[in-house]
């Protein structure tokens, strides 16, 4: 997972072990304060405002979810994040490990939400949704054949700098 939350374990580079991550985050999606709005639309600038909740319904949620042991990031667009042990989202959702939710059989994203029958009533109606953050995609830079001193495997024409004292015209800048 990407920022503090990790992949559940999964080795994402390979040839490491595959323990279980010491936190997980998700993303507390909330319902809009206008509960006839939809979610499942494209959030764009248009509509951001639309879909806002109230105010005093996010400030109950991330207290509650502070107060039960949760870090709680800041609230931006429709949501904000949660971050806490596998144990923590086991006595809360029920679930502490992304491989327990059912996967899109082509894409591998997380389909659904954590289950909220567990959440007071009070917080589970005036949320959406509870996601797992999607495990990152690593791509790495790989070696180049001609690395710079750096070792980060860029190439010489790749910042370009081409070996000599002339510029991208050609030009020796005069000299």
């Amino acid at each position: 997972m990407s920022g503090p939350g990790s992949t559940a374990g999964r080795d994402p580079v390979g040839g490491g072990s595959e323990s279980r991550p010491d936190s997980l985050t998700a993303y507390v999606i909330m319902k809009p304060a206008d509960r006839s709005q939809r979610l499942d639309v494209a959030i764009t600038s248009e509509n951001i405002g639309a879909l806002q909740p109230v105010e005093a319904e996010v400030a109950a949620a991330t207290s509650a979810f502070a107060a039960g042991g949760f870090a709680v990031g800041p609230f931006v667009g429709i949501s904000f994040s949660i971050t806490g042990p596998p144990e923590l989202y086991r006595r809360t959702f029920g679930v502490s490990d992304p491989d327990e939710l059912d996967q899109d059989a082509g894409g591998g994203t997380w389909s659904g939400g954590l289950p909220l029958d567990r959440l007071d009533r009070s917080l589970s109606s005036v949320i959406d949704t509870v996601v797992f953050d999607e495990p990152a995609e690593l791509f790495g830079l790989g070696p180049s054949a001609d690395a710079d001193a750096t070792g980060l495997g860029f190439g010489a024409t790749d910042v370009g700098d081409r070996g000599d004292d002339q510029d991208a015209a050609g030009d020796d800048g005069g000299t």
